[in-house]
């Protein structure tokens, strides 16, 4: 019997090669582990359904995801390195996460980040070095188009929690945080996938979260608070959120 740690590996693979089939099916959700502040290439792997995020001593609470079986979302890891054919940029607290790729990088290559719940998702091109900078923008606001155009970027796209407007009206996808998918850890992961020669695919994968507690006594010290975020895959909401066709030199 695989293990959860290889189902999980599996259903990325087959993401890979059918994305919206797989996502019809399930959710994925990604969390990276070592530290990448600037983002770069990544590997990715399956990892368990219950996976401990945090832990305060002074309260003794234990915090965890937990992923219960038959809720068709599958967790994964992303790790620093790789061939290149997966990158990763990070969530920045009070700024932004960004990683550069080649515009030449092979079709299929995914470009991925952490779960957003209000932050925004953007895309600029710097048509002279030939390189597209993947953008996890916290709370949509700290990404600056102005010192991007500087520096020779282009907006391409954004994909955004309310309604914003960056570089032209077509060039923004809004108001995905919609009231059915509020929740306590729910997260909305924007997998990027290059499609065609000029063609990046954006896709959307939700996974809804809410919160129970659970006292664990112990002999002779204090009861053990277990803090359970429970997650339940919502595939209605899995789709292609946007297309961006790279304009030609």
């Amino acid at each position: 019997m695989p293990t959860e740690e290889a189902l999980n590996a599996l259903h990325w693979q087959t993401f890979r090669v059918a994305p919206l089939e797989l996502l019809q099916q399930r959710s994925l959700i990604f969390r990276q582990t070592g530290t990448s502040a600037s983002g770069g290439p990544c590997t990715v792997a399956g990892a368990r359904h219950l996976d401990a995020v945090g832990r305060t001593g002074a309260l003794d609470v234990e915090v965890s995801l937990d992923y219960t079986a038959g809720t068709a979302v599958s967790a994964l890891t992303t790790t620093p390195g790789g061939d290149g054919s997966t990158w990763w940029f990070p969530y920045i607290e009070r700024g932004v996460g960004e990683c550069d790729v080649s515009i030449d990088v092979p079709v299929g290559t995914i470009a991925l980040t952490a779960g957003m719940n209000g932050c925004s998702l953007r895309l600029y091109l710097n048509p002279a070095l030939g390189i597209i900078k993947f953008c996890h923008d916290n709370n949509g606001e700290y990404a600056d188009d102005l010192a991007y155009a500087a520096r020779g970027f282009d907006h391409l796209l954004s994909v955004n929690a309310g309604t914003r407007t960056r570089g032209r009206p077509e060039q923004n996808v809004n108001n995905y945080w919609i009231d059915e998918l509020a929740g306590p850890a729910t997260g909305l992961y924007f997998i990027c996938r290059k499609t065609t020669s000029t063609c990046w695919t954006v896709y959307q994968s939700v996974a809804v979260g809410g919160r129970r507690e659970e006292r664990i006594p112990r002999f002779l010290r204090a009861t053990q608070v277990r803090v359970v975020h429970p997650f339940t895959g919502q595939q209605r909401h899995n789709k292609v959120v946007a297309t961006v066709e790279l304009p030609l030199p």
